[in-house]
């Protein structure tokens, strides 16, 4: 395989972190235009990748086959794997007979086998952001939330949330507790929290003595998909990062 596929592969998937980045940093007034240039390049350099493996294939394995333009075959949502061997016998004639471990491996990534649909994903976001800009969706997390008393302090960080189960109370999500201060901490079963004189219910949200930090969190969503943009990129750099693995060998 050559190595500019894995090359081009590589600094796609740091661009990606970087687009990343860029989003999630909260201080930044994003720019819709220069965010869907970004992605659009993002997307047309996944395309680039397939188009080379297909190329390689069709030069190793369909020789005497001229064909002016050689792209990438994917299905859509409808089309069978009969369907698929058939665009492979036109464009690709005799590879299902000459090398079928090429052929399956191309066959376990499209729609009828592979049902994230990435490959339909790529093609899709692909044409929609020549036309059209992507939207950024605004969402408020409440991220920090300090409970305070006049001789305590307990300060829960990152996504922990206190909520009571049947064995009591507990701290669920990811982050880190931290119990300060002289004072005592309580739980009842009513629902209350008691940290010397602070009081927090966990159960209605009342509080007292209790500070909330909101996170305006930047989410980029395409028209069609309602989901992260982000979240769509990476899975097709995963997914074309297993398929260079699986044609090291053969191309």
């Amino acid at each position: 395989m050559r190595i500019a596929i894995k090359n081009i592969c590589d600094r796609t998937h740091e661009r990606i972190k970087e687009v990343s980045a860029k989003i999630e940093n909260n201080d930044l007034v994003l720019d819709e235009t220069e965010i869907c240039l970004e992605v659009k390049h993002i997307l047309e350099d996944m395309q680039s990748v397939l188009d080379y493996i297909a190329v390689d294939i069709h030069n190793k394995y369909c020789p005497t086959h001229n064909l002016k333009k050689v792209y990438f075959l994917y299905t859509n949502e409808i089309e069978q794997e009969s369907d698929f061997i058939n665009k492979i016998n036109t464009y690709f004639p005799k590879l299902y007979n000459n090398n079928f471990d090429v052929y399956k491996i191309l066959a376990n990534v499209q729609s009828f086998k592979d049902n994230s649909n990435w490959l339909i994903k790529l093609n899709d976001l692909t044409n929609e952001v020549k036309h059209n800009d992507l939207y950024i969706n605004k969402i408020e997390q409440k991220k920090n939330t300090t409970l305070r008393s006049e001789d305590a302090m307990m300060l829960i960080d990152g996504d922990l949330k206190m909520q009571k189960t049947s064995n009591g109370y507990g701290v669920f999500g990811t982050g880190s507790v931290y119990v300060g201060g002289t004072g005592n901490i309580s739980f009842y079963s009513n629902g209350n929290i008691a940290i010397g004189n602070g009081i927090y219910n966990v159960d209605t949200g009342e509080k007292n003595g209790v500070e909330t930090k909101i996170i305006i969190k930047n989410v980029v969503k395409s028209k069609k998909y309602d989901e992260s943009i982000i979240n769509i990129l990476n899975l097709i750099i995963t997914k074309e990062k297993e398929l260079i693995n699986n044609l090291e060998h053969y191309i």
